[in-house]
């Protein structure tokens, strides 16, 4: 199932569909129907997250705070968890009421 799943995930991707891109990164993010790649999962996410999808913003944050397939960076990770969360994102609106206690201004 998954490896079909990518094929029409990489064709919908290289036309710019933005859920396609994520759903990519989501694959290469857990190895499904692909050997598992966290810095493509995060290039998929940014290809994504381009485009104001809100979900990818998130998941390419969380790729920043922890050092998934980039090199961590803390403002960057901020960044993309904003974007996230004026999208509305659940996860991210979280993040941000957790770091607005913690480091206030953010």
């Amino acid at each position: 199932y998954w490896i079909e799943a990518v094929n029409r995930f990489r064709i919908e991707a290289s036309q710019g569909n933005a859920g396609a891109q994520f759903s990519l990164g989501e694959c290469y993010s857990k190895g499904r129907g692909v050997v598992k790649d966290l810095a493509q999962a995060a290039e998929w996410y940014r290809k994504a997250a381009k485009q104001d999808y809100a979900a990818a913003q998130y998941r390419l944050g969380e790729c920043y705070a922890n050092g998934y397939g980039v090199a961590i960076n803390e403002l960057m990770a901020a960044k993309r968890y904003r974007k996230a969360a004026k999208q509305g994102h659940k996860g991210a609106l979280f993040i941000k009421e957790i770091a607005y206690v913690e480091m206030p201004g953010m």
